[in-house]
């Protein structure tokens, strides 16, 4: 304390002081100094949100700017309840930005949206509008085109809108006819929900007018109209004649396409006339959905058949009557047949200024139109480009061919009933002194010698199939045309050399064999177009020992394979084939996968089907016999479950399934099956140091059994069936994908579902020479299919932990030994389909190579 005194008086002042003592921080909970309270912030917008006009379909983002000591939490919410993260919106967060964002807006996302903040301050609360719009479309392109008048109606079109939005699905797009009388101002709606761009106006009056225009219209939304077309009026060719009807024009055939409507029209002289349609004694009248008759103009009269079937072919009688005089017609209605190829072009190897020609016989009631296309671009005759026709041989001539020439050429045949077309490749080349090429032309074999060549019966990833017929023999055979230059030529003729070593009841036996400069042909039995899951999958259901059956005659192929030194690599559904329509004979196909087995040196296997591979060329492994019997088991298990065991969502899933052992099990799958049949994929499908080979499965006691088993319906195999043929569209020949390597989908963390990718010019390693029972261009378009719930999301356990009714008798491998047969006679190469009953315990067969 402090005073001082003096003569005005005395005054004092003091001081107190103390010592703050710090106490060490603990880093866990830092001690918060009592005034760090008058530090903290009421939570405040920066930015608020603002109202939204967003049109349907379009991404909408809600978004604010936030401040506040602590920083504060965020909640939405819309009309008032609160919102979460979900798969139509997401919540986000930069520093001090948050976002509400909408993919695609719907109008169930319209309304009033808060954001709420808070902290241990206080909160704040922001609102704003979202509206959501429709799509307007925009107008067809330009007003609408008068493409015919008569005097009974006008017929209209329009090109369509010149551009649309994403947003708007074109599949709902329609049109909105309008018409105007000139000298009035009122529009009037002649027809809505048109879908094509051309329409026939009707019910028009003669003298009058007219102006027309068109609105683009979706579901939920109308353009504006386009500029209008006209004037225009009917014709008007004044009274009618007071003289006889006389029939001037008339079709001499009309072509009828089975299910489809048909029209057939005549024309008379400007008189007016009843008309009688007849067939044979009966009148055809207007009758609900059958016929319609009506003057589409003045002087012409139509019957309209609304749905043509086989009882209207025939001849059908026109008559027409007035009180001057009558006249009649006749005319012949056929069915139409869908254009079909006799022959069909092949690939071509020409040097510079060489004239290649392609050409195809087609047939087709009435002959079809034929187009030709060039890497999907229409061709047009030119000095350079000639079309040749000679009755149904049609022919497309290149006038000395250049480097640009190259590529694929396509040949579209169409008429009223259908639409085909076929492929062939064009190579041009360095040109070759003429000496020299006309001494290999002498060398060669030509195919066309000795067999006459018919349409394509299949496409495989590197190859396609035709049916021939040998000239000498008349017998019908496969040729499968495997082009390719260096690399894929020594990849076909190692798998011609292993066929040609090949005798067996049980594999697609060799014929002959072509080479030419760009392809291998190999001629081969014909079986039946059809594959083992087809023949399964058009019955109701299959019984345990049809598929007993049918798996054993695959393992007895498998096993004079592998005595004979090969290993296929290959099995799969697609490459088992049936030998025969009537037969039950399984062939297996396709060695262009195959190897020969050798010695004291491990193989290995790049390529294959995820679903049917083994873990060994998963984990790219040495493989060995036993590699092949891994999908036995696999095609066991999907017949006997009508579930594909490893499938997943993509093709490294299913690898990974397969590495790991999971299988997707349902357990009404395995019900009813016998404890045989439920050993026999347990003790398949394991490690390959644990798994028997063809010969020792043979003798597992499923094999022995005569019981019929359990009856399986084929209603899963069918979706099996189409999902395996979308994923062969994509890698068939010339489509625009290529196999890939399994370690690369191994590799691969996208979700592609397909075993392939983008083909380009380099040479695969492999070829294949399988072909598919459907052309990829008659394959109807559809989405990608994904396997069935029970495959890819039902549950998956490890194969040991399938229950079974109790353990299956165990294999004595050891002991299991096979009984050779004799040689097949040489003359049994000759054999054709064999219609012989298949026998449980037949034979193995040796090797003759």
């Amino acid at each position: 304390m402090c005073g001082c005194c003096g003569t005005g008086g005395c005054t004092r002042c003091s001081l107190h002081t103390s010592k703050l003592e710090k106490m060490p921080s603990i880093p866990e909970e830092p001690e918060q100094v009592e005034t760090e309270a008058e530090r903290f912030t009421m939570p405040d917008f920066l930015r608020p949100l603002q109202d939204l006009d967003v049109v349907e379909g379009k991404e909408a983002v809600l978004e604010c700017q936030v401040a506040g000591l602590p920083y504060p939490t965020i909640a939405w919410f819309h009309n008032g309840a609160r919102l979460r993260s979900a798969d139509d919106r997401r919540m986000t967060q930069f520093k001090d930005v948050h976002r509400l964002v909408f993919v695609a807006i719907t109008h169930a996302h319209a309304g009033v949206y808060k954001s709420v903040i808070a902290n241990k301050v206080g909160k704040a609360t922001c609102y704003a509008h979202l509206y959501v719009t429709d799509v307007v479309p925009t107008p067809p392109d330009g007003p609408p085109t008068v493409a015919a008048v008569t005097g009974k109606a006008i017929t209209l079109t329009w090109n369509k809108p010149r551009w649309l939005d994403s947003a708007i699905d074109p599949a709902t797009v329609t049109y909105t006819i309008q018409q105007q009388v000139v000298g009035t101002s009122h529009w009037t709606v002649f027809a809505t929900g048109v879908r094509d761009t051309a329409y026939t106006v009707h019910a028009l009056t003669k003298g009058a007018l007219y102006l027309f225009r068109v609105i683009t219209a979706t579901p939920k939304a109308s353009s504006k109209p386009s500029p209008p077309a006209g004037p225009v009026q009917l014709l008007d060719r004044g009274p009618y004649l007071e003289e006889t009807p006389v029939i001037l024009d008339k079709p001499d055939m009309v072509f009828l396409v089975e299910g489809q409507p048909a029209t057939i029209t005549v024309t008379l002289n400007h008189v007016e006339a009843t008309v009688i349609w007849r067939r044979g004694e009966v009148v055809l009248g207007e009758q609900d959905g059958a016929y319609e008759l009506s003057m589409p103009d003045d002087d012409q009269h139509s019957l309209r058949i609304f749905r043509a079937g086989r009882a209207d072919a025939g001849e059908l009688a026109c008559e027409v009557r007035n009180p001057h005089g009558a006249d009649t017609c006749s005319i012949a209605l056929e069915l139409a047949e869908a254009p079909r190829f006799e022959s069909i072009m092949e690939d071509i190897d020409v040097g510079i200024g060489e004239t290649p020609r392609f050409a195809v016989v087609v047939e087709g009631k009435p002959l079809p139109d034929i187009m030709w296309f060039k890497d999907e671009v229409r061709l047009e005759e030119s000095a350079h480009v000639s079309f040749v026709y000679d009755d149904s041989e049609c022919s497309l001539v290149l006038l000395g061919a250049t480097p640009e020439d190259a590529g694929v050429y396509t040949c579209t045949a169409r008429n009223p009933a259908g639409l085909i077309s076929c492929k062939a490749e064009l190579v041009v080349r360095p040109a070759q002194p003429k000496a020299e090429v006309a001494a290999s032309e002498d060398k060669a074999r030509r195919l066309t010698d000795y067999y006459d060549v018919h349409e394509e019966i299949g496409r495989g990833a590197f190859s396609y199939l035709r049916r021939v017929t040998e000239k000498s023999s008349m017998l019908e055979y496969a040729a499968k045309f495997i082009p390719g230059r260096a690399k894929a030529k020594a990849s076909a003729r190692r798998e011609l050399h292993i066929l040609s070593r090949l005798d067996h009841e049980r594999v697609v036996y060799f014929h002959d064999a072509f080479e030419k400069k760009n392809a291998l042909i190999i001629v081969m039995e014909l079986c039946a177009e059809e594959e083992l899951l087809d023949r399964m999958a058009r019955k109701i259901a299959v019984s345990e020992s049809e598929v007993r059956s049918y798996m054993r005659q695959v393992l007895e192929g498998l096993r004079y394979l592998h005595q004979c030194g090969i290993l296929h690599l290959d099995i799969k559904p697609d490459n088992l084939l049936m030998a025969d329509p009537s037969s039950e004979q399984v062939r297996i196909c396709d060695f262009g996968n195959a190897q020969e087995l050798t010695a004291g040196e491990p193989q290995y296997c790049a390529y294959g089907t995820p679903e049917f591979v083994g873990p060994e060329i998963v984990s790219q492994s040495p493989v060995s016999p036993v590699t092949d019997v891994w999908p036995v088991g696999v095609i066991t298990y999907l017949c006997l479950t009508g579930i594909s065991p490893f499938v997943g969502e993509n093709d490294r899933t299913t690898l990974m399934n397969i590495r790991n052992y999971n299988v997707a099990f349902e357990e009404r799958g395995f019900r009813g099956l016998t404890r045989e049949a439920k050993g026999f994929v347990i003790k398949v499908l394991v490690s390959d140091r644990l798994r028997p080979d063809a010969e020792q499965t043979l003798e597992h006691p499923w094999f022995k059994t005569l019981a019929k088993g359990k009856t399986i319906p084929t209603d899963h195999l069918r979706l099996f069936i189409s999902r395996r043929r979308w994923q062969r569209s994509q890698i068939s020949y010339k489509c625009h994908m290529v196999l890939r390597p399994i370690s690369e989908l191994l590799a691969d963390a996208c979700d592609r579902l397909s075993v392939a990718v983008p083909r380009h010019s380099a040479e695969p390693a492999a070829l294949s020479s399988s072909s598919d029972s459907d052309d990829p261009e008659e394959l109807p378009c559809l989405p990608a299919p994904h396997p069935t719930a029970a495959e890819a999301a039902g549950s998956r356990v490890s194969l040991d932990e399938i229950p079974t009714d109790d353990e299956a008798a165990p294999m004595d491998w050891q002991g299991a030994g096979v009984e050779e047969a004799g040689k097949r006679p040489r003359g049994a190469r000759a054999r054709k389909r064999s219609t012989e009953p298949e026998e449980p315990g037949a034979p193995a067969q040796s090797c003759q190579g």
